[in-house]
This record gives C-alpha cells, structure tokens and sequence, in this order.
C-alpha cells in the first residue's frame, strides 16, 4: 500500500509541475530546438547527433556579448556616475586594465561584486545583451554549420552524423579549456530575475511571452516551410535520395541549406535557453550527450510531424522524466540518479523503435491542396477555391456584361 501511495504522489508530482512556469518556460524553449531538429532528421533525413553543439552557439555569443561587449561598456561609466555606483564602474574598469578576463576566481568576485550591481542599476542593458546575442548567434550558427558541413554533407547520413557528433564535442573540449569563452569550469551565472524584474517588471509574464512567441514563431515557419514546394523537395531527399538527383535536384546543395537554416534555428533556441530560461553559461549545460534528449522527444512524438515532434514528444518526455526523477529519489538515491536518467534516455529511444516506430503522432502527408495542382495545369483557380470577394467582383462584373449586351 506504500508503494502504491508513493507512485501515485510521483505521479501527480510529475503533472502538476507541468503548470509550473519554469517547466512551461523549458517546454517552449525545447520546442523551439526541437522542431530545428525535426526539420534535418524528421523532413531530410540528416541525423544530427551534435544537435547541442549549435545550441551551445546561443549560450557562447550571450557569453561573448555579455563579457566583451556589455562589460566592457559598463567600464566605460567610470568617473561619470554617481558615487555608489561609480565605485563598481571603477573596480570593473581596473580588473579589465589588470587583464582580467573570464574563467578566474578573480573575475568571478568582480562580476558577482561589480558587475551585477551596476547591471541592476542599468536593466536596459539586458535587451542590448538580448538583441546583440541573437546577432552573433546568428553569424555562429551559420559560420560553424559551413566549417563542420560543407567538407561532409556529400558523405552518407552515418558519416554524417558521425562528424556532427564530434563537432559536438570538439566545442565542448573549446568551451571547457578556453575560459575566455564562457568561464571555463566556474562559468557565468547572470540574474536574469532580478534584471527583467528591473527593466520590464514581472519576469516569470515576460519570460513566459518571449518564449511562447519564439516557440509560435517556430511552429508557424516549420508547418510554412513543411508544406511550401520546399518542404516537398526535402521529403524527396530523404525518401529517395537518387530519384531527387534524377529529377535534377542538388542534394548536396539542398543538405547544406537545411543544416544552415536549422543551425540558425537551433543556435536562437539556445539565447533564449540563456537569456531566458537558465542565466547560465557554462560548458556542462552543452555536454554532447544532450542531444539525445532532444531526439528522444522527436521520436517519442512522432518523426517529421511538427505537432508530434514539437508539442506531444516535449510533453511526454517532461512528464516520463519527472517520473523516473521522482521514482530514482525515492528508491535509489545516491550518486545512480543521473546515470539512471541517461539510461531512462536510450529506453525511451529503443522502446519507441520498437514499439512504434513513427511515434505518438506519425507523419502525415503534405499538404497539396487540389486547387493548386488545377492552377498549375490551367493557370487559373477553381471557382470554388477563390476568395470570398473575388467571387462576388467577378458575378457583379458577369451580371453588369449581360445588362450591357
């Protein structure tokens, strides 16, 4: 009877906490990542395994901007503040000329010290850190997709997804021994809270508006793109890849574009992963193994189905890891609970292999209205498929041509 009393309480733990906003918040931020995934494995058929590599992208520009950008601006204000906010434009402006720089005690006492304050003082410069992030993620993204894809994509989806992989963790090698970049094992850690709370007012309504139009966004371009010529184009890709390049396709050239257009995507979902949701930028939140869960969620919800994969997967995942989480506290403990979670991970995928193969909501056909196909072939629409005014301009114009004949 106890351990039926104890499922039943992880179980309405694991639910609940899905009306929480900071697991609200993680949703629509995996959504975002998620559905950059779906759209190279689910729609081409690319097999992403270093799917973190360019969202850790977001987290190294907010890092980059944060330290070599906003920091630096921050000791500029020396000598034209008042007194009590001076003395910490001062102190950040004599660590800078000492050489000072991220991935040291020193400089961690400095920013918790200095440069927190001064940020609290001046919340504007949290949107200047936003908005420069998304810039330099931007550019990140599309820079390393070029370095890591454009020698490989002619290569077959294993080889492929091989040199992902390692891309994945040659950035987190850089990360973890460079400093400079995100501060190395001690990291940045920026209270978002306390920053949006002085800007704009209510962080959680703010954080939470930000993340559902970004994940909104998402969606409407992936259903946009999945059901445009495009979309139809990359489904050729993965389902034959040599009647595409019969029909004239460039594969090639269409699997770079894809890898582009999502490592963009991704590197996005990772500013707002900083920005947003964790104010951390540290090496460990990028580990390569972190993409599995992303895939896990793919497949759990359902592979090239942007409902599935994008919504139901993340969902369901949520839900499947607060309980393995709650059921590891309550009878394991100990230092087993992350590897238990890990191995949680590659069940989930096997299962979902096995069981069902195309997820909770499999795939459904593209959408081809038959009026397009009628225009193509006529060039005109179908009386039925115009719009509402249209039909009436032309029976006004047809009547006034039979009054005058």
């Amino acid at each position: 009877m106890a351990l039926l009393e104890t499922l039943a309480a992880i179980l309405w733990s694991a639910l609940t906490s899905l009306v929480q906003p900071s697991t609200i918040l993680e949703i629509l931020i995996f959504m975002v990542i998620v559905l950059s995934l779906n759209m190279e494995y689910g729609w081409t058929g690319i097999p992403n395994f270093g799917k973190v590599a360019f969202v850790s992208l977001g987290g190294l520009a907010a890092a980059i901007s944060l330290n070599y950008i906003i920091v630096p601006s921050l000791a500029a204000m020396a000598g034209h503040l008042p007194p009590n906010l001076d003395k910490h434009a001062v102190a950040i402006a004599e660590a800078l000329r000492s050489g000072l720089t991220p991935g040291s005690y020193d400089y961690t006492l400095v920013f918790v010290n200095h440069i927190v304050p001064l940020l609290q003082a001046f919340p504007h410069y949290y949107v200047v850190w936003l908005l420069s992030s998304i810039g330099l993620a931007i550019v990140f993204g599309l820079l390393f997709a070029l370095l890591v894809s454009y020698t490989v994509v002619r290569l077959r989806e294993d080889y492929l997804a091989i040199a992902l992989l390692m891309g994945a963790f040659f950035l987190w090698v850089v990360y973890t021994n460079v400093p400079q970049l995100m501060g190395g094992t001690f990291g940045i850690v920026v209270p978002i809270d306390q920053l949006i709370s002085a800007a704009v007012g209510n962080p959680t309504v703010f954080k939470l508006v930000v993340a559902s139009l970004a994940a909104l966004a998402s969606f409407i371009a992936a259903e946009l793109l999945l059901n445009s010529p495009f979309g139809r184009v990359l489904r050729a890709v993965r389902d034959d890849e040599m009647a595409a390049e019969a029909m004239g396709k460039n594969v090639a050239r269409i699997r770079l574009n894809v890898i582009l257009a999502s490592s963009v995507w991704a590197a996005l979902g990772g500013v707002l992963y900083v920005t947003i949701y964790t104010g951390a930028m540290h090496p460990n939140e990028f580990k390569p193994e972190v993409t599995f869960w992303w895939i896990a969620m793919m497949l759990l919800g359902g592979v090239g189905n942007n409902v599935g994969a994008g919504i139901i997967g993340v969902l369901a995942f949520e839900v499947i890891y607060r309980i393995v989480s709650g059921v590891t506290a309550a009878f394991v403990g100990g230092g087993f609970q992350g590897a238990i979670l890990n191995m949680m991970v590659g069940i989930i995928i096997i299962l979902v292999m096995f069981l069902r193969p195309r997820g909770i909501l499999p795939e459904k056909a593209v959408a081809t209205p038959l009026w397009d196909v009628y225009e193509e072939k006529l060039g005109e629409r179908p009386p039925y498929a115009k719009p509402w005014w249209r039909r009436l301009a032309e029976l006004v114009a047809g009547r006034r041509g039979k009054r005058s004949s």
